[in-house]
């Protein structure tokens, strides 16, 4: 028992984790369900491990550092095995009301920056693609693209 909690405390050590990730590692080390189990249920009880407060951060860094929209975090957090629960409840402390749009276009205004030198045209093409790779739908990343780059429209 006590080597799996090491080994939980040194995988936590290199950055946070979500309970059915840290489970998975350490089943992965070897150890058995029950172990993993008493393992986690303890870091739980300690607050070292808490999911509602790994996907807050997780979805307030992303959305802020790489402009990760509502869709794309959620999917992450899920493939993390974060309850969809704590995930919705993660997304509308960060994106409250329409801040999904506000926030395309504030990464939109960043991301054209880095487009100078470009026709209008290939800008609102690579602004519009960049948008939505970070989750945002379709018709407003071309919103966002054609209005930034004076374009008729984004093909």
């Amino acid at each position: 028992m006590s080597t799996a909690r090491a080994a939980a405390l040194r995988l936590l050590a290199v950055h946070a984790r979500s309970r059915a990730e840290l489970g998975e590692r350490l089943a992965l080390k070897g150890f058995d369900a029950s172990t993993v189990a008493t393992v986690l249920d303890d870091l739980t009880g300690i607050r070292l491990l808490d999911d509602e407060s790994f996907a807050r951060d997780w979805v307030q860094v992303r959305s802020e550092v790489r402009g990760s929209a509502p869709a794309v975090l959620r999917r992450e957090l899920l493939a993390k095995g974060v309850d969809a629960g704590l995930i919705e409840e993660a997304i509308a402390g960060t994106f409250p009301g329409d801040a999904v749009a506000g926030r395309a276009w504030e990464v939109g205004r960043m991301r054209l920056q880095r487009l100078q030198g470009l026709t209008p045209e290939v800008q609102a093409r690579r602004l519009a693609g960049y948008l939505m790779r970070r989750g945002y739908p379709e018709g407003l990343a071309k919103r966002v693209a054609v209005e930034l780059t004076g374009v008729f429209e984004v093909h």
